[in-house]
């Protein structure tokens, strides 16, 4: 991977992007593959030519029932087959997909059906229950498709539409339409839904997938999530180099473990605690995991000496890249290589990317100083959907700000200093928790670290460090606080450190620093942790 970088801005080298549709992308490849296995799932299989003519199949039953382009379909499965032939289905009729976090309440469910206006959902069994209870507060919502043998009188049968016969009826798609409108955390209340399109999720999946050198013959396992950007960007790197892909429900470590062992998976992605329970699996000597060749590694602090740890067991090389939702997702990636890769950075600026770092101003910020990411790219999303003010912020200057906060070395490699949001301000001084919690996590009675803000009538803000302590281990505040003040400045040594027994974390892996937020806010200002 080459990358030209020039001072303020860094710009990707380009690359001759396709700008192909996602239903172009998957006719192509299934007419080039034919029989070559692109999923599985337990027991089931389907090749290239056979989920391409699943998916126009249930594309024209969507049709039929009057599934135009624009209109928003939501999807809300666990992992399996269905939510894919779901997605590409949708895409193949120019509506857009809502994909829905399966495990959300009926109140959150809610939120995203009414805000997207969703004309259908298509959902698993398991998921249901939750969405009959909200379907008469829904107005937009006229269809409900179950996956399910036993549907009820009130929804549509999911296997029953995948039997029709006819062809899709076409439909004039450009690589600039909306593909998806992808709800993503709100971080000043409600979530936002990022509208994504055909060219930049095709554009970006070909501009990754070139820079990691995948082929035909990598095999991947997804036990990520597929309503999250991270599980989709993989399902689609591999669609586009024609390689295999592995699903699994859920992340369970030993059926995880039998996957990579038994299908020599050579690409793997997961967040950070994924890596540890497989490495720590009481049972691991009985796995050959030889066959992995790359491991992408993002979603939540990264401990460097686990990942040593698992390169040198497995013979693999860790991968640390930077995306957001936003951007379709990738903007940097570190090189493949080990003489060129870079532990700790999140990479170079990708093919086709100009990015800047910036004060709050938008000035450029002097190279190795800490400054505000910006972007312009053709992956980049349309807008954040019926939000007219916050794209006009988000787009301000014709760049994408996308709240993070980073710096650049003097070869171009960024590093990752934190969210703004996450930013803690002290007696006027800035603190960035992800400082802190990456010399908390180098602590070896450490399992798991948060750092968090807390209200202080004198100095506005103090860090909070909540811990969690490695099984067997002991471990006090004065320890941890004399090792903190080897690595930290007095100023950012964590005032207030609570031992926990666990944090909470998304779906995807990440701890959830809103929940600890909402949770300390409630707290009586004399149970907010311990002063040391």
């Amino acid at each position: 991977m080459r990358n030209y970088t020039f001072f303020p801005v860094s710009q990707g080298r380009s690359l001759p992007l396709k700008g192909l549709t996602l239903p172009e992308l998957i006719n192509n490849q299934a007419e080039r593959l034919g029989e070559k296995t692109l999923l599985r799932f337990r027991d089931e299989a389907l090749s290239y030519k056979d989920f391409n003519e699943k998916t126009d199949r249930l594309a024209k039953a969507f049709q039929n029932l009057g599934i135009k382009k624009g209109d928003r379909v939501a999807i809300m499965f666990q992992n399996c087959l269905e939510v894919v032939e779901s997605y590409f289905a949708i895409w193949k009729t120019g509506a857009w997909a809502v994909p829905v976090n399966p495990v959300f309440t009926p109140h959150e469910a809610e939120y995203v059906l009414t805000d997207s206006g969703a004309k259908m959902i298509v959902v698993g069994e398991e998921q249901y229950s939750r969405i009959e209870s909200i379907r008469g507060k829904v107005s937009s919502l006229g269809m409900v498709i179950l996956n399910s043998d036993n549907p009820t009188a009130q929804v549509i049968s999911y296997n029953s539409l995948t039997k029709e016969s006819q062809k899709t009826e076409p439909v004039d798609i450009a690589p600039d339409d909306v593909c998806q409108i992808m709800y993503t955390s709100g971080t000043e209340g409600r979530p936002k839904g990022v509208m994504t399109t055909h060219g930049g999720y095709t554009d970006n999946a070909f501009i990754r997938s070139t820079i990691l050198e995948l082929n035909e013959k990598d095999i991947t396992l997804i036990p990520l999530p597929l309503f999250h950007m991270f599980a989709v960007s993989t399902l689609l790197n591999f669609i586009t180099i024609g390689g295999t892909v592995i699903i699994t429900e859920r992340f369970q470590t030993e059926e995880v473990l039998d996957l990579l062992h038994e299908n020599k998976i050579t690409f793997f992605t997961g967040v950070p605690t994924m890596y540890s329970y497989i490495l720590h699996h009481p049972k691991i000597d009985q796995y050959d995991l030889s066959s992995l060749r790359l491991c992408i590694i993002a979603g939540g602090n990264v401990n460097y000496q686990m990942v040593e740890e698992f390169e040198k067991r497995f013979g693999c090389l860790f991968i640390e890249s930077m995306g957001q939702t936003e951007l379709s997702p990738l903007v940097m990636i570190n090189p493949p290589h080990r003489d060129k890769r870079r532990l700790g950075s999140c990479g170079l600026t990708a093919y086709n990317m100009m990015t800047r770092l910036v004060d709050e101003n938008d000035n450029d910020m002097p190279l190795g100083e800490t400054g505000e990411l910006v972007v312009k790219s053709p992956c980049v999303m349309k807008g954040y959907y019926n939000l007219p003010e916050a794209n006009k912020k988000v787009f301000r200057g014709g760049w994408l700000h996308t709240g993070d906060m980073l710096r650049q070395d003097k070869d171009g490699y960024h590093y990752f200093v934190d969210r703004k949001k996450d930013m803690i301000v002290t007696a006027g001084y800035n603190i960035y928790a992800k400082e802190l919690e990456n010399v908390l996590l180098n602590h070896p009675a450490v399992l798991e670290v948060a750092v968090i803000g807390v209200p202080d009538e004198i100095k506005g803000q103090l860090p909070k460090a909540l811990i969690v302590k490695k099984e067997g281990t002991s471990l006090t505040e004065e320890v941890l606080k004399r090792y903190a003040r080897e690595y930290l400045a007095p100023y950012k040594v964590p005032r207030i450190i609570e031992f926990v027994g666990n944090l909470p974390h998304t779906p995807q892996g990440k701890i959830a620093k809103g929940i600890l937020r909402e949770i300390e806010g409630k707290k009586p200002s004399t149970q907010k942790g311990n002063i040391i």
